[in-house]
């Protein structure tokens, strides 16, 4: 019985000893302790379908006494591949678990860019954002200016679009002459390398934080509120604006998220419906910016940051063209999950 590793065109072999592996992974892995893992199996384990090959993402588990789970993973800075520990893993399936259909930052927009181009969708196509202002989600913003060029961020606080109207309306008359529009928006959600969701390893830093901190903090201040220790302002501190609005557009979902079997996983989701109205409101109300002609396609969804060297997932709940009078065209979002 033996695991293979490969690592471009080289093939490594154990048969069940600590593998040196200083000499596959050059680059340091903490994780490991000294360039060594141990690999578990069963003499029953059967050899087919234990070959760790070099796709991007590869999740194993061996049917015997004994449990090997592996995954390849791609770092976002480095090309070169990393073999994660089980815990790495088990985020992973948790987070397709309570995030069906997630897909990596990258191949999430590679994903959209296919379908796009399908759709005349081309270099004439100008992006648009509107996530949460932690730095832990620029990745996923890296990943859609990389196909799709520079990108006009209308995010704050919990990802909504407080670039409001008139921050949409200059986003308008940014649209090249006959080109396309592209606005990906929604709030995210950390998920340490325990696999507890609302925290998040970060450079760094030993121990997690919150994550997505801003709308922790809304569903804490709800709390408050239906104990009778806070209230729902409708005059928000303009020094702390963004933060007060997060708070009292989620305060009507708390009894959904506390009736949940995961409050930080159903959390994002109340964020996202929040979002979805908040962004419906900004295209109806600046319809008049939107050059004539010009497609909008619209793509909601949540942002899941895990663990350091782990790249982040995003899981799309809504994708429609709309045309220049806010009028859907197309509904995408049961070809993109089945694409």
């Amino acid at each position: 019985m033996s695991i293979m590793l490969r690592n471009h065109s080289k093939m490594y072999r154990t048969v069940g000893s600590p593998i040196d592996i200083s000499r596959i992974f050059p680059a340091p892995i903490s994780c490991f302790g000294k360039g060594k893992v141990c690999v578990l199996f069963s003499s029953s384990a059967k050899h087919q379908g234990n070959r760790l090959d070099s796709s991007d993402t590869c999740l194993y588990t061996l049917s015997s006494s004994k449990i090997i789970r592996c995954a390849w993973h791609r770092p976002t800075s480095s090309s070169r591949r990393m073999l994660h520990t089980t815990t790495d893993v088990d985020v992973v399936e948790k987070v397709l678990e309570n995030f069906p259909g997630a897909l990596r930052n990258r191949d999430f927009a590679s994903k959209v860019n296919r379908i796009l181009l399908q759709r005349e969708f081309g270099s004439n196509t100008i992006l648009a954002t509107s996530f949460c202002s932690d730095e832990i989600n620029r990745s996923l913003e890296q990943a859609l200016v990389n196909l799709f060029g520079q990108n006009f961020s209308m995010g704050g606080l919990s990802g909504f679009p407080f670039a409001g109207v008139t921050g949409f309306g200059a986003y308008c008359s940014h649209i090249p002459d006959g080109g396309q529009s592209l606005i990906v928006y929604g709030p995210h959600v950390g998920i340490d390398a325990k696999g507890n969701f609302g925290m998040v390893d970060r450079r760094g830093i030993s121990a997690t934080s919150t994550c997505c901190g801003s709308a922790v903090g809304a569903l804490g201040h709800a709390r408050a509120v239906q104990e009778g220790t806070a209230q729902v302002t409708d005059s928000p501190d303009f020094f702390d604006s963004q933060q007060r609005w997060v708070e009292k557009l989620l305060f009507p979902h708390l009894k959904r998220i506390q009736d949940s079997n995961n409050e930080h996983v159903e959390l994002p989701n109340a964020l996202l419906d929040c979002q979805k109205e908040f962004m419906n409101q900004i295209l109806k109300k600046g319809e008049s910016n939107i050059p004539h002609g010009t497609p909008i396609a619209i793509i909601g969804g949540i942002q899941v940051n895990t663990p350091l060297e782990m790249e982040d997932y995003f899981c799309t709940k809504s994708f429609q063209i709309l045309n220049s009078r806010n009028e859907v065209l197309e509904d995408l979002i049961d070809d993109f999950n089945s694409y």
